[in-house]
């Protein structure tokens, strides 16, 4: 019986926060399935990033998400994202991404600091999974955006695009991975990109498309 919101969910939100890093591309191995090949923008250097909103009221949930994608992939020429970790705060998110769409989701908390200035860390068990901060954005003008991203729902690759529309602009980042964390190997160092959204209109889980039957 499913006890999530079908997909694609519809959520809104008044800020994210989206780095883009250069990483090794031996170090973002380990964060993969080995049926994916890594796609390399610089010889040894593929795309690893860093996501993190709160989708307010008026969504199809409401909770706050953190999440790393270690590496730009493929699978038999057709190209995505991969996520590796994800954390929320909502049950209902966390079983309708890990049975509809294949996201590990897991349940952290999130605290904010007191400020006009954005900092959040994510939490679980104790341990700091990412602390972030960020200046106040440079924006410039409305803006569509789409990624699609793979999925592993028990044996079946999925594809699926998730859809923005939003205010977006440039900021700049601090992001710290704590000690502990299981984000900490892949050395993610500053980012090349810190990209800052607000007003954001997403159409999350679009169009999911088996892929192959994977033998695991």
């Amino acid at each position: 019986m499913q006890t999530y919101p079908p997909f694609p969910w519809t959520l809104n939100s008044s800020w994210l926060v989206q780095t883009i890093h250069l990483v090794d591309s031996s170090r973002a191995r380990a964060y993969l399935p080995p049926f994916l090949k890594i796609v390399e923008v610089f010889p040894g250097k593929t795309l690893a990033g860093v996501y993190v909103t709160y989708y307010k009221p008026g969504s199809t949930l409401e909770y706050n998400e953190a999440l790393l994608s270690p590496a730009l992939v493929s699978y038999k020429g057709k190209v995505g994202f991969w996520v590796s970790h994800i954390y929320v705060d909502s049950e209902e998110s966390m079983i309708g991404g890990r049975l509809g769409l294949g996201m590990p989701k897991e349940i952290a908390g999130f605290r904010y600091a007191p400020g006009q200035k954005l900092s959040v860390t994510v939490v679980k068990d104790g341990d700091t999974i990412l602390s972030l901060s960020c200046s106040k954005p440079f924006m410039l003008w409305r803006q569509n955006f789409k990624a699609a991203v793979f999925g592993l729902v028990g044996k079946d690759l999925i594809r699926f695009s998730n859809n923005w529309n939003l205010k977006f602009g440039f900021t700049k980042v601090s992001l710290d991975i704590g000690l502990q964390s299981p984000l900490h190997n892949i050395k993610l160092g500053s980012p090349i990109i810190s990209v800052y959204g607000q007003d954001i209109n997403a159409l999350l889980g679009k169009q999911a498309k088996l892929i192959a039957a994977i033998n695991v």
